[in-house]
C-alpha cells in the first residue's frame, strides 16, 4: 500500500476500519450536496492494490 501524496501516513488499521463501514448508509448520506452544505474533507488517502483510490476520515 503506498500513500496518495507522499506525506500520508501507511494506517492499515485506519483503512480496514474505513471500508468496513463504507456499507453504512443513512438518509442524510443519500441526500445531494448543496450549496451552503458543509464540506468534509478526507484525513488520509490511500490506494488499493487493485487501484482503487480510498479517502478515510477518524469518527467523531
Amino acid at each position: 500500500m503506498r500513500s496518495v501524496t507522499g506525506d500520508l501516513p501507511e494506517a492499515a488499521a485506519l483503512l480496514f476500519e474505513t471500508l468496513r463501514e463504507r456499507h453504512r448508509t443513512t438518509d442524510a448520506s443519500h441526500r445531494p450536496w448543496k450549496i451552503g452544505d458543509p464540506i468534509v474533507e478526507p484525513q488520509g488517502a490511500y490506494r488499493l492494490p487493485n487501484g482503487q483510490l480510498v479517502l478515510s476520515r477518524e469518527c467523531s
